[in-house]
Parts: structure tokens; C-alpha cells; sequence
């Protein structure tokens, strides 16, 4: 796209450089003209076909809102249809890169540490499922961090609330095979427990330094050795200390999504459970969901130039 395509694209946003895909939108650093601060614009590919799809999105999009000022979600600013009618959201742009990176690069955390991550994270989730929001997609790579260092998720997608008649189930192509629920791999419809699998899969990861489903050199399972293996339980690290978080995330990653916490509430609540000091309960502020920890993740790193795929 050419500097006189993105000055046309979007109204009061100048698009500067790409720094994210995924596989149905591309993310971009843009610079909000109005306020003359950076932005993360995520585009979608696909274009909006009819006017009820536009109504739709937006609905969509205004609904993602409600829960944009929890301190643990990634703030969207505005949403809207491009010149070329696909859709878009401009969101906070958080300069620290992703929890992904920086497992890569200060490597697996202590379990206390993964559990105060994980009581901030399930916070804004619970918030979300709260607000009738499902995420679809948790993972490292969508736990972003901003410039102060607090983790906020992100990335609740362009179609987050379930419709009435239409298929909310995606495809192989779509998922993240890692971390995704056994049931999305036959495509069921999801449901609060699939997001509570993707967030125990992500506690695994903080404790491991890696996804949990992986080969013995670290790369990925292929997807049929991965489909043959659903029914395993994600491997014990061996951490010290890290016992009674094991129970939470075996708990959370059941095979049977009736056997696992039936919400993301259920889950924050095992977690402050088992957290340290957890008798001293007046540190979080009630915004809609669990309590807030306001955690950060100390030492924060240098703001990179671009960030990946860390909004995607």
C-alpha cells in the first residue's frame, strides 16, 4: 500500500508502518492526527459486504468497548469501516511487545510470578465473558505490554459476540493449535470453558517458557500427532514450587470442558486462592469482573521499533 492509499484509508489516522498479521487482518503503527499519538490500527481483509454486516461489526465492536477501560485490557479508541469498506479498530498501542517476547527473552517465570500475571489476565477475561464477550484466541502472543509494563489482553477479534443462526465455530486455519480447547478441533461452537483452556494452556507457558504442545526440539506437534494426543494432560515441568499452580491448570485444561472451571471468574478465583500473601486481600479495585491486581512485570523492555505480531 502506497503513502497516498493509507493518508486516504482511514479518516484522522495516518498509517505508517505494518507491524502485525494474522490470518484475516493486518495490524499497523498509525498516528492519530487529532492528539498526534501513536496507535495500533488493525484492518481487517475481508470487506463488509452489505449493510447489515457493517451495523453488525459495529454493534460487534461497541459491545468489545464496554470493557475497554479495565486496566488489564488493551484500549480501543475507535472503531469504524475503511474507504474501501473493510473494517477496523484502533486501538492503544502497548510499546513492550507481548508476554511471547518476553518469555523469549528473560525465560520461564517463578510460579508466583505466573500467578499474579494470570490474576491479571483472567480478571479482564472474566470481564469479558461478563460483558457476553468471548476472546477465541488467548495466548502469549495476545497479552501485550505497555509502556508502564502491565499486561493487558488483546485482540478480541472483529466478531466476538455469538449470533443467533450463524456458525461461531472457526476453522483449522484459524486456530492457534497450541493453545486452542480439544473441542475446537471439531469445531464446536465456543463457549466460556474454551477460553478457560486457552488461559490454563497459557499458565503452563509462563512456568515452561514455551507453548505446552511442542516437540522434544521445541517445534510444533504436527496437527495430526496433535489430534491423536487430545486427550493427554499437558506435561508436568517439574518447576519447584509449582504444585499447587499444576492443580489450577489441570483443572483448567480438563478434557472434558465439564470438568474444568466453569468460568473465567471460577479460574481468577482458584488462582487468588493459591497466590501468596493471598489473606491480604485490599490491593484490587471492582471494574466490572474480579478484582484488578494492577501486576507489571518487572524489569520492563526497551519499547522496540516494531512489535510483530503482537497485536495479532
Amino acid at each position: 500500500m502506497d503513502p497516498t492509499q493509507r493518508a486516504l484509508l482511514l479518516p484522522g489516522v495516518e498509517l505508517i508502518e505494518e507491524i502485525g498479521r494474522g490470518g484475516f487482518a493486518k495490524v499497523w503503527r498509525g498516528r492519530q492526527l487529532a492528539v498526534e499519538r501513536d496507535v495500533a490500527v488493525k484492518i481487517d481483509d475481508r470487506v463488509l459486504d452489505d449493510e447489515a454486516n457493517r451495523r453488525r461489526f459495529v454493534r460487534e465492536a461497541t459491545a468489545v468497548s464496554r470493557i475497554s477501560g479495565h486496566p488489564h485490557v488493551v484500549s480501543l479508541i475507535d472503531v469504524g469501516v475503511t474507504r474501501d469498506n473493510r473494517p477496523y479498530l484502533v486501538m492503544e498501542l502497548c510499546t513492550n511487545g507481548s508476554l511471547s517476547s518476553y518469555l523469549a527473552q528473560h525465560g520461564p517465570m517463578t510460579p508466583d510470578e505466573a500467578i499474579e500475571v494470570g490474576l491479571a489476565v483472567t480478571s479482564a477475561l472474566a470481564a469479558a465473558h461478563e460483558a457476553g464477550i468471548l476472546h477465541r484466541d488467548i495466548k502469549p502472543g495476545n497479552i501485550l505490554i505497555d509502556a508502564w509494563g502491565t499486561p493487558r489482553l488483546s485482540d478480541f477479534g472483529l466478531a466476538a459476540l455469538p449470533q443467533p443462526g450463524q456458525d461461531p465455530s472457526v476453522s483449522l486455519e484459524a486456530l492457534t493449535p497450541a493453545y486452542a480447547s480439544p473441542e475446537a478441533f471439531s469445531f464446536s461452537a465456543p463457549t466460556p470453558q474454551s477460553d478457560v483452556f486457552s488461559m490454563g494452556a497459557t499458565l503452563h507457558a509462563m512456568i515452561c517458557g514455551a507453548s505446552p504442545r511442542r516437540s522434544v526440539d521445541g517445534s510444533p506437534v504436527p496437527i495430526d500427532q496433535l489430534l491423536a494426543n487430545l486427550h493427554a494432560e499437558l506435561p508436568d515441568p517439574g518447576v519447584p514450587g509449582s504444585e499447587a499452580l499444576m492443580r489450577v491448570i489441570r483443572t483448567a485444561t480438563a478434557y472434558d470442558a465439564a470438568q474444568r472451571h466453569p468460568t473465567a471468574r471460577e479460574l481468577h478465583e482458584a488462582l487468588r486462592a493459591i497466590r501468596p500473601g493471598s489473606s491480604a486481600d485490599g490491593t484490587g479495585v471492582v471494574v466490572g469482573g474480579p478484582r484488578a491486581s494492577f501486576t507489571q512485570l518487572r524489569p520492563p523492555l526497551p519499547a522496540p521499533r516494531q512489535i510483530g505480531r503482537a497485536h495479532v
